[in-house]
């Protein structure tokens, strides 16, 4: 069974599926193609789309505004099913994620953060709603960089009042063997 709002997009076009030709009577989700989904309304909204699809005069409904409606509530619905079964901490993390690739912490943070897996994005957002949750009063900085980097050493230099860090890697040759 696909879920519905698999990988929900909010620029994602849903459809409904009004002549039920591509649905099957259980399945929420007909057709995915590119940015667009083809919805069954039967399993679970058709009290909800019924006025939709129920014959009507061609002159009460336009169908390009039919579509646009549909598209409207199906987002609603998403945003609805999605934040029912998350958490307060989802949530917030949720939130951060947006503020970091909107540019919130800055350009370079965004940059940086766009590039980084789902595992570390994770990571980051997690110690950030940690560290928000304890209004800045406690700093999650050494535990962060062991997260993403384990074998990692961190040491505060007093003199200098510098953090220096050691982030060992495997040697790199930086030169290309010649295939002749």
């Amino acid at each position: 069974m696909d879920y519905l709002w698999r990988n929900y997009d909010s620029q994602k076009f849903y459809k409904l599926d009004s002549s039920f030709k591509n649905s099957s009577p259980s399945l929420e989700i007909s057709l995915r193609k590119d940015d667009i989904a083809i919805v069954n309304p039967l399993p679970r909204f058709t009290d909800i789309f019924d006025e939709l699809l129920s014959p009507c005069d061609s002159w009460k409904y336009q169908e390009s505004d039919v579509k646009a409606l549909s598209n409207c509530l199906l987002h609603f619905l998403a945003r609805l099913d999605r934040l029912s079964g998350m958490s307060a901490s989802a949530l917030h993390e949720e939130k951060l994620d947006q503020d970091l690739l909107n540019g919130c912490f800055g350009e370079s943070a965004k940059k940086i953060y766009d590039n980084l897996n789902s595992e570390r994005k994770q990571l980051i957002l997690e110690f950030l709603r940690r560290q928000e949750s304890t209004n800045g009063r406690r700093l999650y900085f050494r535990e962060v960089l062991r997260a993403i980097y384990p074998k990692s050493s961190i040491y505060f230099y007093h003199a200098e009042n510098e953090f220096l860090i050691c982030l060992p890697q495997k040697k790199m040759n930086l030169i290309a063997k010649s295939s002749n």
